[in-house]
């Protein structure tokens, strides 16, 4: 898992929160990079009614949260933050870029 927050005022990002346990905190965005790591339970344990999960479609499907499909070769501006996606096997990987302070 991956959890970044640089400063207060930049969402908190969790990457594939699987069997991360019961102890996270409430992310702001939550990327998904594929089929494999989609545990529904452990993303809605790491998540908040506020909370955007961005990912492959497959991924999405039922979660009761703000959903972003994200597709490789695209970037989305995503709560102040760009993320580009990128195609790896098994599903995608991503850069996160910060707006400069």
């Amino acid at each position: 898992m991956d959890e970044t927050r640089a400063r207060a005022d930049h969402p908190l990002i969790l990457t594939d929160p699987a069997g991360t346990g019961q102890d996270l905190p409430a992310a702001d965005l939550i990327l998904l990079s594929g089929t494999v790591h989609c545990p529904r339970a452990d993303i809605l344990r790491a998540s908040r009614p506020q909370t955007v999960v961005a990912g492959p479609a497959g991924c999405l499907e039922g979660l009761p949260l703000n959903q972003l499909v994200l597709r490789p070769g695209r970037t989305e501006r995503v709560l102040g933050v760009d993320v580009t996606a990128s195609a790896v096997p098994g599903g995608l990987s991503y850069k996160v870029e910060r707006p400069r302070s």
